[in-house]
């Protein structure tokens, strides 16, 4: 675990979760998304921690940064689980017809008069053009964060992605993967409707999960850190 130093300094500590004066807050986990994983507060009572290298050690290894990166590619990941759906419905297209069904007596002698009304689909109907606009948007999208993935992939083995240089190219990538993660999001949601978050369990589940684990991305703060670090710089990123 990481904890703050009296002097303001991030410091990793080991700590034995089996100690007596360890105690986990229950019932603080109400997420609909990663229901399956709760977290939640846990309270240390005089427990003994053992420092882990020196004072922002942890924070300043490259292997911080990353790690940092994975979590982008997990993010990717998600995405693509999103955009699937988006896929199926563009390369599967079905559209409703009308369909004669019984309704109350019309005449008489009883006889039942008949209304068109929505029935099962038919497939290979053209797909809704405003889907293949949402498709194509997701695709461009999916497109920036793959190439941001594989080229961070590439600095980080030939050792270009160290130090400075490593925690400038984790938030580029990560702002660029999340950005696009955030987009698929809300361009699924508007091709598919609602239908899918409430009536298929896996894509809801997908959905709910995805957003949940993608707010790990810290926003706008890390924004604003990736805009620290390259004026600090003083040199022209582009």
């Amino acid at each position: 675990m990481t904890a703050t130093l009296p002097s303001g300094e991030r410091q990793l500590f080991a700590v034995d979760l089996t100690y007596s004066g360890v105690r986990v807050e229950p019932g603080a986990w109400f997420a609909r998304g990663l229901a399956e994983i709760p977290s939640g507060p846990v309270h240390f009572d005089a427990v003994p921690a053992t420092p882990v290298g020196e004072p922002r050690w942890y924070f300043e290894r490259p292997g911080f940064s990353w790690g940092g990166i994975g979590v982008a590619a997990c993010w990717y990941g998600g995405a693509v689980g999103v955009a699937r759906a988006v896929f199926a419905a563009a390369a599967h297209p079905t559209t409703p017809t009308p369909t004669a069904t019984p309704a109350p007596a019309a005449d008489p002698n009883g006889a039942p008069a008949t209304t068109p009304t929505a029935a099962a689909p038919v497939p290979g109907a053209p797909p809704n053009p405003f889907l293949l606009m949402h498709l194509g948007a997701i695709d461009a999208l999916l497109s920036d964060s793959r190439r941001a993935l594989r080229e961070a992939a590439a600095l980080v083995d030939a050792g270009a992605a160290t130090s400075d240089d490593g925690r400038l190219l984790a938030l580029r990538v990560r702002a660029t993967v999340a950005r696009a993660s955030e987009a698929v999001l809300a361009h699924a949601a508007h091709a598919l409707g609602p239908a899918p978050l409430a009536q298929n369990e896996a894509h809801a589940k997908r959905v709910a999960d995805f957003e949940l684990y993608l707010r790990q991305h810290h926003a706008e703060k890390d924004d604003a850190e990736l805009g620290a670090q390259l004026a600090a710089r003083r040199e022209q990123p582009w």
